[in-house]
């Protein structure tokens, strides 16, 4: 009796303390839906906790409900001190917080423990062996592949290597890196939370970029591949082990992306839990809010993986319409709608400043209109990066599952790949690192064809040779193009990704040039680099030392200029500048009229027009770019400040091309 009264109080506490959390942050009332979210996460969990909570809970939240209302009532009608009520409030507000937090993180552990217990033992050791025989030989390459390179690293592949540095620097305790983890996900775009397993290898073994790469290999990637085999044997191919195998030979793309520095690979560990989770066995509550958590957190690990989240939701209740049983289909849509509220719950509740800043406040598709290409250059892109024969197989896979297995995860996957891409499209266009996306469809479906064709003696042999060799053309090949853009423009029979070794031989160049402009600069002066091409951008000066193994100079003379319009906005930076560097030919990734904070500024200089005025030139460097093109650098030392009347010119300069736009001030901002 005493156990009972102590888990009624306990959970009379953390309803109260959670419902308050929610009327003081958002200022609505969330008790109805947090009745249903208790209730749900019972089932599962057969204690007798849980069902002593699953009888008191109706009570427990009436309580609370009245308890809520009232008070605020209560200090009105006795005239109590608001900065007392207030202090009593954010008190319960942190309390119920935390209590939350905890109990959905045990009811995960729990959730996950059991099923992951379960699994691990239903695998054959050879499965084990098989996975471990396959991240050995990744781990072999990914060592050789790095220890070969010459060149700098820059934007995405070198993105989050540079915020591991920086975070495991900053941070003095575990108390610290959680908190910039926690602050990083409610503020930033490229939050910390990729980067929080590889941080062990940091704090293990180093900074450098072999170390990076392979915490990539061990932490996303294997853990990918044992997903993605239990995911294939799941469903019953035949032969699941060889047709996982020659699958993968068709799909270097997997581990390409995390050895060349992409941590969005770790995305592929979480979708694939979703799919298992809900294709799995019964659904229950229990698992619909476990697959919510999971899809909230994908959104979080990267922020584009939100069209992978929202097309889940809309290709789910599509295939539902393919359940010839009306019983399941009937629960199939309630959990899919209590799936849904809860996911919106979670990122709400949690991580408000990120839903209102970046969701709702921010428009992807004008920030990223840059990047918004042709839908030839979207398609060009899969058949290069995946490969024609590939994405081949991917396509006869789907015809014969729609033809052959008839089941509601055939139906799903096929409208989640279209509705993704539609969705995606409409916001930008697709680069290297987004076709993950896509990748459990892609591999389901080629997995599929596999299966089929190697019940023929015949074509098992032709298609092994076939994989071995889009395998052995990405590792040993090399990619025949010297432009970085042209290794995404055209369609390929087998993926145009290459493992080959890459080396700069301007790399000396590079480190001259780096060493004059630290001296120009001294302690006090800073320089901005007026360039964004695949070869020369502010990432390849910042990132020269780290790339090459040495130790990371201070760089803090390097000042950051935006490199996109209406991703970046003004470039107030310029008016901070004591030198420029501005290459000839300009220097552009994207079309020009898109990057104008580059070229105005590049030319002004150039010319001796406007702001330019106030610099003069001192000095050219001659060098041979990566692509055996002549490139120089005119370095401009500052002669004197810049005027009023130069900084209205140069705003009058964007203005004309972006009115109205609240990244770029009117010329009359200027005072």
């Amino acid at each position: 009796m005493k156990k009972k009264i102590i888990t009624l109080i306990f959970l009379l506490a953390i309803v109260f303390c959670v419902s308050t959390k929610i009327h003081y942050t958002f200022g609505f009332n969330a008790y109805p839906y947090l009745f249903v979210l208790f209730l749900a996460l019972i089932p599962p969990l057969k204690s007798r906790i849980y069902k002593i909570y699953d009888t008191f809970i109706l009570p427990i939240l009436m309580i609370s409900l009245g308890l809520s209302l009232f008070i605020p009532k209560i200090s009105l009608l006795y005239d109590v001190d608001n900065s007392y009520y207030n202090r009593f409030v954010i008190t319960l507000s942190n309390i119920g917080f935390l209590c939350l937090t905890l109990y959905i993180l045990t009811f995960a552990f729990s959730f996950f423990y059991i099923r992951i217990k379960n699994t691990l033992k239903s695998l054959p050791k050879e499965d084990f062996i098989l996975i471990l025989a396959i991240g050995l030989i990744l781990n072999i390459i990914c060592a050789i592949y790095i220890s070969k390179n010459l060149t700098v690293y820059y934007w995405d592949t070198a993105g989050y290597w540079k915020i591991t540095r920086t975070i495991m620097d900053k941070s003095s305790s575990l108390v610290d890196f959680i908190n910039n983890v926690l602050y990083s996900v409610k503020h930033e775009d490229y939050n910390y939370i990729p980067i929080v397993p590889v941080s062990l290898f940091y704090y293990l073994f180093g900074s450098n970029r072999t170390v990076f790469v392979l915490s990539l290999i061990n932490f996303y990637t294997i853990p990918s591949l044992l997903l993605l085999y239990y995911f294939i044997k799941r469903f019953s191919f035949e032969n699941p082990k060889t047709t996982f195998v020659l699958s993968l030979l068709f799909y270097p793309y997997i581990y390409y992306t995390a050895i060349i520095g992409f941590v969005d690979v770790g995305g592929i560990i979480i979708s694939l839990l979703v799919l298992i989770l809900y294709f799995n066995g019964k659904i229950s509550y229990g698992k619909s809010f476990v697959i919510s958590m999971l899809l909230a957190l994908l959104y979080l690990f990267r922020r584009w993986f939100l069209f992978w989240s929202v097309s889940f939701f809309i290709a789910s209740f599509i295939a539902i319409f393919f359940v010839k049983d009306k019983k399941l289909k009937l629960e199939r849509f309630k959990h899919l709608i209590f799936s849904g509220f809860s996911f919106g719950f979670l990122l709400c509740f949690y991580f408000w400043p990120l839903v209102y800043e970046k969701l709702l406040k921010t428009n992807y598709s004008e920030i990223y209109k840059a990047y918004s290409f042709s839908l030839a250059f979207d398609i060009s892109l899969f058949l290069n990066q995946i490969g024609i024969v590939t994405i081949l197989s991917f396509i006869l896979g789907a015809l014969f599952a729609l033809y052959k297995k008839k089941e509601e995860i055939t139906y799903f996957l096929i409208n989640q790949f279209l509705i993704c891409f539609i969705l995606f499209k409409l916001t930008q266009s697709h680069g290297q690192q987004h076709l993950l996306l896509y990748f459990p469809s892609l591999f389901y479906f080629t997995c599929s064809f596999i299966s089929f064709i190697t019940q023929k003696p015949k074509a098992k042999i032709f298609s092994t040779a076939l994989g071995i060799i889009i395998t052995f053309s990405v590792v040993f090949l090399p990619y025949g193009v010297s432009d970085p853009l042209d290794k995404f423009k055209a369609a390929k029979i087998i993926p145009g990704i290459r493992l080959q070794s890459e080396m700069r031989f301007d790399i000396l160049d590079l480190i001259s040039f780096k060493k004059k402009m630290k001296n120009l600069c001294g302690n006090d002066k800073k320089f901005v680099f007026l360039s964004s091409s695949f070869y020369y951008n502010y990432d390849t000066i910042a990132n020269l030392e780290s790339s090459i193994g040495f130790d990371e100079l201070d760089n803090s003379f390097l000042l950051y200029n935006p490199q996109v319009d209406l991703r970046d906005g003004f470039p107030y930076v310029l008016f901070n500048a004591d030198y420029f560097v501005v290459p000839t030919p300009i220097q552009t990734h994207l079309p020009q009229n898109t990057q104008l904070v580059i070229t105005i500024p590049a030319q002004l200089l150039l010319n001796n027009e406007g702001f330019g005025k106030a610099f003069e030139k001192i000095e050219e460097i001659k060098m041979i770019a990566p692509n055996y093109e002549y490139i120089t650098f005119n370095i401009y030392k500052k002669a004197r400040e810049i005027t009023l009347e130069e900084k209205r010119d140069l705003a009058q300069r964007f203005w004309e091309h972006y009115p109205e736009n609240p990244l770029f001030p009117s010329p009359l901002q200027f005072e």
